[in-house]
């Protein structure tokens, strides 16, 4: 059987990211006027930058 997988936001699946159909990627707004997006993201990337 398939799960039904229900999202709060249908237009990012969750994810804050809108991918459209002409290719242009952008933030979902209706997940950050809401505030469900997260200003500090957990996963960064390691640069091996030192100071």
């Amino acid at each position: 059987m398939t799960e039904i997988i229900r999202y709060r936001c249908e237009d990012c699946k969750d994810t804050g990211i809108v991918k459209e159909r002409d290719g242009n990627i952008h933030t979902c707004w209706k997940c950050l006027q809401e505030g469900r997006l997260s200003q500090h993201s957990d996963k960064l990337p390691s640069h091996n930058i030192k100071i």
